[in-house]
């Protein structure tokens, strides 16, 4: 078994702590956190999660990961990668709890095996050898895992991991790989095109949050308008005043659009949303992240806010389901997926004015509002008894003229 000696060296690298400017794994809302960012269910990364008594089921698929990991870094090159590993590792107190409970050595074990499984992982995924992997039906719960709030990795670790397996000394085309190779995993997992990699995604954080960014529009966009509704009627509301929910085929679940002068007119298209595990799990942490990065837009926050406005009650989701909007449900779910956006909506906040759904927001509104939506709506609040009175009306006239037409012909 190939394995890397780092103990002469820890010593001399563990002496100061680096600035925490790797990795922002700041705490959550804790409610949130307790109701929808749950724990991993097949495999922990990073200084959480770790009980040793409890292991978890992919624990013990790590050391063969890594075995396979360090097969592809020529063994010259073993010394300079423990050096460089240990000194990105320094970064304990970038995790929002204590990790003084290990020991440098665990630590640097945990980043070092937790790391090598990752890219081996992204690796084995592009070279097609996933289909020898006997747990591969799991491969969307571990894709999960990837992506959840206290599950992550230091993006720099995996840089520098993947950087010795991938036969480049050029670290800015390392890290672009990387991010490209992650990318192509999750979009495989997601049932997206393979080539489908976005080019607009800044230094990342962790894995959650090369994602998000990935997920985000190239060009930001900004409410320039003085005054902005907070909500939105619901999807059966919209429906009865005139407005069209239809499928949006799209790169990313955010690219909402409502136009009034398109074919069809006073149509709202909404990308396809799966509710399942992975799904659930993007939304959730992705607006969890949100929560805590202060700096960066809500895109995901913003997007909850919306699809909370229009799901209120099981025929807004019934609506959104016949629209193959909401995919992948059964119908004892449409209480699960009205809970699940009305949880995270309470534990966090929306500013809505910032939305970059806020065009939406005015034009919908606006429509809402006008004369043409207020016909609709009567026409649909009466639908039956105009239906029926109207059917009197064309037969009671009908037989009026054919009794005159037939007295006038005797």
């Amino acid at each position: 078994m190939v394995e890397i000696g780092f103990q002469g060296s820890l010593n001399r690298s563990v002496e100061t702590q680096a600035t925490p400017n790797d990795i922002l794994l700041q705490q959550i809302v804790a409610d949130l956190e307790k109701e929808i960012c749950q724990h991993p269910k097949l495999a922990s990364f990073g200084p959480y999660h770790k009980d040793t008594d409890h292991p978890l089921p992919f624990e013990k698929h790590k050391k063969n990961f890594r075995v396979k990991f360090l097969k592809r870094i020529k063994e010259s090159s073993f010394p300079n990668l423990v050096e460089q590993l240990l000194r990105v590792c320094r970064i304990r107190n970038c995790y929002y709890e204590d990790t003084d409970s290990f020991s440098d050595k665990d630590f640097y074990d945990i980043m070092f095996t937790d790391g090598s499984f990752i890219v081996e992982l992204f690796h084995q995924s592009d070279e097609n050898l996933d289909t020898t992997w006997p747990w591969l039906s799991d491969l969307n719960t571990l894709t999960a895992d990837l992506l959840k709030m206290g599950n992550q990795l230091p993006f720099s670790v995996l840089e520098t991991l993947f950087l010795f397996s991938s036969g480049t000394d050029d670290k800015a085309t390392s890290s672009q790989a990387l991010r490209n190779l992650a990318l192509r995993f999750f979009n495989k997992a997601l049932g997206r095109p393979s080539d489908m990699v976005f080019q607009n995604t800044q230094q990342p954080k962790h894995l959650l949050d090369l994602f998000r960014s990935s997920l985000l529009p190239a060009t930001p966009t900004r409410n320039n308008c003085a005054t902005f509704m907070e909500s939105i009627q619901s999807a059966e509301m919209l429906c009865k005043a005139g407005i069209t929910l239809t499928r949006k085929k799209a790169n990313s679940l955010l690219e909402i659009d409502f136009r009034k002068l398109q074919i069809p007119p006073f149509a709202l298209k909404i990308p396809p949303v799966a509710i399942d595990e992975l799904t659930s799990t993007i939304l959730v942490n992705c607006v969890a992240l949100e929560q805590r990065l202060h700096h960066t837009s809500k895109h995901f926050t913003a997007y909850i806010g919306f699809m909370t406005s229009l799901v209120r009650q099981s025929e807004d989701v019934r609506i959104l389901c016949t629209a193959n909007i909401i995919t992948r449900i059964q119908r004892d779910d449409h209480q699960y997926v009205i809970k699940l956006l009305d949880t995270v909506r309470e534990k966090v906040h929306f500013n809505d004015r910032d939305s970059y759904l806020w065009k939406q927001y005015r034009e919908i509104d606006s429509y809402y509002d006008s004369f043409g939506a207020y016909i609709w709506c009567n026409l649909a609040r009466h639908n039956a008894l105009t239906l029926v009175v109207s059917i009197l009306t064309v037969t009671i006239a009908l037989g009026s003229w054919l009794t005159i037409w037939l007295f006038k012909k005797k």
